[in-house]
């Protein structure tokens, strides 16, 4: 999910480097979560927040504009593909239902109709 404000957009475009870094991290605290930033260079090779995100927006924006579309990232769907493969591959039962369960807490629309 991409979120920016239109002010910084128009900075961006009229003096920033078009180079961006994009970082994250784990927010260790009771609330938990990851913080993710997108940050550029300006005219004075000062750091400039382009745009930044908390994983709870996308249910805030279900909640606020519930039309909106929505697209998940390439490591989420990665992580998916990975928990996926790793049930696909599970040898035994107790492997498998293992396997599943890992999947169902990363999302809880799985089908595990045969789990």
């Amino acid at each position: 999910m991409y979120i920016c404000l239109g002010a910084c957009k128009e900075g961006f475009k009229a003096g920033c480097r078009p180079v961006i870094g994009l970082d994250g991290c784990h927010l260790k605290s009771p609330y938990e979560g990851q913080l993710l930033s997108a940050v550029g260079l300006d005219a004075n090779n000062m750091t400039w927040v382009i745009a930044y995100a908390q994983k709870g927006l996308v249910e805030a924006f279900e909640e606020a504009v519930p039309n909106c579309d929505h697209r998940f990232c390439a490591r989420h769907l990665s992580i998916l593909k990975d928990a996926m493969w790793r049930a696909a591959f599970a040898t035994t039962v107790p492997k498998f239902r293992r396997a599943m369960k890992v999947l169902r807490t990363l999302d809880g629309e799985v089908d595990t109709a045969n789990a």
